[in-house]
């Protein structure tokens, strides 16, 4: 029997296909659960799971039909399990509802889980008109957290590419933070170009920077540096936002140690969970990030996420 940090990978697996059949809810109102593991039970893309003691693939002399349905009965089951947990993880927040063998989908007042879904079900982020969803994810993860921080925290997106507003180089982006005396001083290392040009230093790993304001304007803030994944390969991010990797242009950054944190799209399963934070830092994924919105920000901020995010989800469910 493997561990969970073992199962881990076969646990974020079986969140991916409880994406799928969410998503399945969302086009159509309702979805039986099994539907959306049908078809890789017929193609064979769920051969590899394990149906029991009596065999690799089941008990000895099975029928192969046999076996697929044990197959697809242990899938089926993971898959409800992943649902029954995020109702539990969530209860008002999440916009299903679990009735016998039917997934029914509830409209959310934010729209934000829905907008998350969408990117993960989206058939490229990296593509045009679809860019607009890991950019619009960024951005919404600052103010989010900036929400979750309470009313006396402020917000900046400064990863790349970046308003206009915030600077076209890594410099004037992070200017924004040298307003509070003796953090984030400005002070390349010998070699390094005073103004670095965005092809020698984009973000350095930097997506949005959420600053807790203090009763004065004297030093010592605390900050919250995020690095966003919406990607397939967003395990592989957890170590991109590094102090070491910031002193190569600083002489100091904050006074009080940063605290990274990591924001994703995904729901991501409890040992991947774990995982994430030893490396990572904070983890804000689907399940959080939704739940600060809708139980942390108030009526007119929750209709601003609404506004922003319904169009980019309609985007992908027309595609």
């Amino acid at each position: 029997m493997p561990t969970p940090y073992e199962n881990r990978f076969r646990a974020q697996a079986i969140s991916s296909n409880a994406d799928q059949t969410e998503w399945d809810a969302i086009r159509r109102g309702s979805v039986v659960i099994d539907a959306g593991v049908r078809d890789d039970t017929i193609s064979g893309a769920i051969e590899d799971i394990d149906v029991g003691d009596g065999g690799d693939d089941g008990p000895p002399g099975s029928e192969p039909w046999a076996e697929a349905d044990l197959r697809m009965d242990a899938e089926v089951g993971g898959i409800r399990e992943e649902l029954e947990r995020r109702h539990g993880l969530m209860n008002e927040t999440y916009p299903f509802r679990l009735d016998g063998e039917r997934l029914i989908y509830v409209q959310s007042v934010s729209g934000f889980y829905e907008f998350c879904l969408a990117i993960c079900q989206a058939e490229s982020i990296t593509r045009k008109p679809f860019t607009k969803l890991p950019r619009g994810f960024e951005r919404l993860s600052a103010k989010i957290i900036q929400y979750y921080m309470g009313t006396d925290a402020v917000s900046f997106h400064v990863g790349w590419p970046r308003d206009e507003a915030i600077g076209r180089n890594f410099k004037t982006a992070m200017k924004h933070l040298e307003l509070i005396p003796y953090e984030w001083i400005w002070s390349p290392e010998d070699g390094k170009p005073e103004e670095p040009a965005p092809r020698n230093a984009k973000d350095e790993g930097i997506d949005f920077v959420v600053m807790k304001k203090l009763m004065d304007e004297r030093a010592g803030r605390l900050y919250v540096l995020g690095q966003c994944a919406c990607g397939d390969d967003w395990n592989t991010k957890w170590n991109e936002l590094s102090e070491a990797r910031l002193r190569k242009w600083f002489r100091t950054t904050a006074l009080v140690p940063f605290v990274r944190a990591f924001s994703t799209p995904f729901l991501l399963a409890d040992e991947m969970l774990r995982e994430a934070t030893a490396q990572a830092g904070l983890v804000f994924d689907r399940a959080r990030l939704t739940k600060i919105v809708e139980l942390h920000a108030n009526a007119v901020e929750i209709a601003e996420v609404a506004d922003h995010v319904r169009p980019m989800s309609e985007m992908v469910l027309a595609a």
